[in-house]
């Protein structure tokens, strides 16, 4: 895997530690929303679907071991993500 996007999605893991929503004490997230949203930006980087994200993380390599997943989230999973906790303005592209 390019070592640049390595190094951009390990960026991208521990800032969104710092900045993504707790998650819910009532229910047990399938997927950590700092993995979601760190996906989020690896998106808006790569200029990338919600489509050809979930293709990137299906290529074996270290990029899922990076956001720390076992398994692909699903695009609709992403997409809730980022209109719920971060905006749809601003995941629009002009």
């Amino acid at each position: 895997m390019d070592h640049e996007l390595l190094r951009f999605s390990r960026l991208a893991e521990v800032v969104s530690r710092h900045v993504a929503p707790a998650p819910s004490r009532f229910a047990t997230p399938a997927y950590a929303p700092a993995a979601l949203f760190a996906l989020l930006l690896l998106r808006e980087r790569l200029r990338l679907t919600y489509h050809g994200l979930k293709d990137l993380l299906r290529l074996p390599g270290q990029l899922r071991r990076v956001f720390g997943l076992r398994a692909v989230p699903d695009r609709a999973t992403m997409w809730r993500f980022a209109r719920r906790h971060v905006g749809p303005t601003c995941w629009t592209r002009p």
